[in-house]
């Protein structure tokens, strides 16, 4: 395949893509006059390294414990 050939394929697809894209958009209803707006807080956060690393110790045990059989034909 010349480049040619791959010029004309490639400006074919963004056509294609171009024509879709702009049908879905004129399809698709308006829902921005629908649409209520919501207040928005915005609150200022400040990143810091703590002094201590958190160590966290304790006993780890079962909580429960189940017997298991199996049934093997022979």
């Amino acid at each position: 395949m010349n480049f040619l050939m791959m010029m004309i394929k490639v400006r074919a697809n963004f056509f294609f893509s171009f024509v879709a894209s702009t049908f879905l958009f004129i399809s698709l209803p308006s829902y921005a006059e629908e649409s209520s707006s919501l207040p928005v807080e915005v609150i200022e956060v400040h990143f810091s390294e703590y002094a201590k690393a958190v160590r966290i110790s304790g006993l780890l045990e079962n909580k429960s414990e189940q017997s298991l059989g199996f049934k093997i034909s022979g």
